[in-house]
């Protein structure tokens, strides 16, 4: 049983803006910390016999994660002390809230920083433009594919106003371009 989850700066922005009254500075601090990182979070875990869980803890599944790029390269998570304690702070802050709302799945969840920046302060993705992230944690990859259909607005069928992610370009049962 796995689970990789990437949680890209728009994630938070889109989170925080639900509700009555958006908490902008609680955003601010959040984007400031995180900025420098690609974060995911992960959990492994193998299913035994009697339905009982044994799970990777976080040092065994920091040593198979990994982000790979287009050309096949691959970073592992940067090490905790190499990251700013503020973005640490952030993340773990978050480790409580899982744990209550998930239980052991949450209580296995283990967050990892990778870096989300070129040296020229670029960032490696963009969730809202083309293109993919790969994580791979030991032979398995799992790819998102990008833009991120949850962080964009639906489109419509021209032809029967259907909605759809949007991330489509093109309505799946007529073939028409989306508006």
């Amino acid at each position: 049983m796995r689970l990789v989850w990437w949680l890209p700066l728009e994630y938070w922005r889109v989170s925080l803006n639900r509700g009555a009254s958006p908490r902008l500075s609680e955003l601010e601090q959040i984007e400031t910390a995180l900025r420098p990182y690609t974060v995911v979070a992960a959990f492994d875990g193998q299913i035994g016999a009697m339905g009982t869980v044994r799970w990777s803890s976080l040092d065994k599944l920091g040593e198979s994660i990994r982000l790979v790029d287009a050309a096949g390269a691959s970073t592992p998570p940067l090490a905790r002390s190499a990251v700013d304690p503020a973005a640490v702070e952030v993340i773990d802050s978050l480790r409580p809230v899982f744990a209550t709302l998930l239980g052991e799945l949450g209580e296995n969840l283990h967050f990892f920083f990778f870096p989300g920046r070129d040296a020229k302060g670029a960032a490696l993705l963009r969730p809202l433009e083309e293109g993919q992230l790969t994580v791979a944690i030991g032979t398995d990859s799992y790819v998102y594919r990008l833009p991120l259909g949850a962080l964009l607005p639906p489109k419509a069928c021209p032809v029967d106003g259907e909605r759809w992610s949007g991330a489509y370009r093109y309505c799946p049962r007529h073939g028409k371009p989306l508006e």
